[in-house]
């Protein structure tokens, strides 16, 4: 019998080829017009909502003082871009960006479909959605940044979610969206075994793959780069025993090599070195994407 062609989730042209199988068997997919990696193992968004309802937990609640150093950091990048105070994020978690921003007076409102994440979102008097950013309903062209960091992987329908940024951001607002990056030296090490590669993960997007559905979706001045790689997939690349180093998201072991590169004089000096060969070739972990309405 012959199987269905998967379609796209980006451009739905129903023209794919395998790539390789994943944690929890899900099988990778590349289009064949615009080249995006993907897979189809949700069956619909119910599916993918229950999946997610839980997923805040008390350790991924947690903030960390580096991560509130990092924000201010990019929220003073965003400065330029201030006109109404109105700032978006979206899929924003348990709320850590948001909390940073109000504090350097921003008017904060998020998104997201995670019900886990709402007390807290609560208690630090974010406005909040629970669901998709297609469901909200803001005004055309209220805020002045949409920030969108590792969400847009997660989704069944990523154009979908570009287009309604571009009707919500006003005409020379600012987009700062993150996601991994397909193209990495993390995946082309370790292939299947790259601890992105799971269920949760949607969409596998390179930067010319991004950059082209953030044209396509109404915004100019598209810039991307790449930055970081993780030791810890590194180590893992070259183990004889991966179990041992760790499968999946290791936030204790991340945080700890965080503290040292921030500590560490030679340490910080290597990974500024690390990036600019990263942003050069286009390997690192995260993609990064700046793009004005």
């Amino acid at each position: 019998m012959t199987m269905p062609r998967a379609v796209c989730p980006a451009c739905t042209v129903a023209s794919s080829e395998f790539v390789l199988e994943g944690y929890e068997g899900i099988r990778l997919m590349r289009c064949g017009s615009c080249h995006l990696v993907f897979h189809n193992a949700f069956t619909d968004e119910t599916e993918l909502r229950e999946y997610y309802d839980e997923y805040y937990d008390g350790e991924n609640l947690a903030f960390s003082p580096i991560t509130d150093r990092r924000f201010g950091e990019l929220l003073r990048s965003f400065e330029s871009y201030r006109q109404s105070h109105n700032i978006l994020d979206v899929g924003c978690g348990s709320g850590h960006f948001l909390k940073v921003a109000i504090e350097m007076r921003w008017t904060g409102y998020g998104t997201e479909i995670a019900s886990s994440a709402f007390d807290q979102l609560s208690k630090l008097g974010i406005k909040s959605f629970c669901g998709k950013l297609e469901s909200a309903n803001y005004a055309a062209e209220f805020f002045d940044v949409v920030y969108c960091s590792e969400v847009i992987e997660h989704l069944p329908d990523p154009t979908a979610l570009l287009r309604e940024i571009a009707r919500v951001v006003r005409p020379g607002g600012l987009l700062y969206l993150t996601t991994p990056n397909f193209n990495s030296l993390s995946r082309r090490l370790l292939g299947s075994k790259w601890r992105v590669i799971g269920k949760e993960h949607i969409c596998y997007f390179t930067p010319a793959s991004l950059a082209g559905a953030i044209r396509e979706a109404g915004f100019r001045k598209v810039a991307v780069k790449t930055r970081n790689i993780d030791p810890n997939e590194i180590k893992k690349a070259f183990s004889r025993n991966p179990v041992e180093v760790g499968i999946g998201f290791q936030t204790a072991t991340t945080e700890a090599l965080r503290h040292q590169l921030e500590t560490r004089p030679a340490l910080k000096l290597a990974k500024s070195a690390a990036n600019v060969v990263l942003r050069t070739t286009g390997t690192g972990d995260t993609i990064v994407a700046r793009a004005e309405r």
